[in-house]
């Protein structure tokens, strides 16, 4: 006689960046699941506290706010590495859906003005050193 092993099953739901969010964990003890998911749910309130375009407190529409300022903000490493891949969509050569983004998130999504936020970059070499 075959025994099926049938495993641990948790689902978890909830709604995040106005879209649905879903954890389905397998073969984990239901406390460790648990554990999990709140894991997944302060990853998502992080970001959406740093990068959502519809909070007025999130970090990126403090920075929009000061879009044409001569004030340079100091960001956190999560907004800085979403300006950088924004900005990096918009200047790479791409085709299809990635060149579609790069319209969409150098548009006026995010709107800010890279002397705000770039980070320093290494001067140049020079020639003959």
């Amino acid at each position: 006689m075959t025994v099926a092993f049938l495993p641990f099953v948790h689902r978890f739901e909830a709604r995040a960046l106005g879209s649905p969010l879903r954890l389905i964990v397998h073969e984990v003890d239901r406390r460790s699941s648990e554990r999990l998911w709140d894991e997944v749910l302060a990853e998502f309130a992080a970001v959406d506290a740093s990068l959502s375009r519809f909070r007025d407190d999130s970090e990126v529409t403090r920075l929009n706010r000061h879009a044409g300022s001569d004030r340079t903000l100091p960001v956190s490493r999560r907004l800085s590495r979403a300006l950088v891949a924004a900005d990096r969509a918009r200047r790479v050569p791409a085709v299809g859906l990635t060149r579609r983004f790069s319209r969409i998130s150098t548009g006026s999504g995010i709107g800010v003005p890279r002397s705000i936020w770039q980070p320093a970059r290494r001067p140049a070499a020079q020639p003959g050193h």
